[in-house]
């Protein structure tokens, strides 16, 4: 369950969907957002801890997938 390649596949997981994630919404798509923020009802700023943590518990869950698979 916590063998090496599940945690290097956890932490290379995790580097690649938090940034790439960022790169998405702060580069690609941030002129849709830019025009659509007056449309949002929901104005509760974004916690990077829950972020950060949620990105790290996808990583090892896809990590532990593909070990079993």
């Amino acid at each position: 369950m916590f063998s090496k390649s599940t945690l290097v596949g956890t932490l290379v997981g995790f580097v690649y969907l938090f940034f790439s994630g960022w790169f998405f919404y702060d580069y690609i798509a941030a002129d849709f957002f830019s025009q659509h923020q007056q449309n949002s009802t929901v104005n509760i700023a974004p916690d990077m801890n829950y972020i950060t943590f949620g990105v790290l518990v996808q990583a090892y869950v896809i990590s532990l997938i593909y070990s079993r698979w």
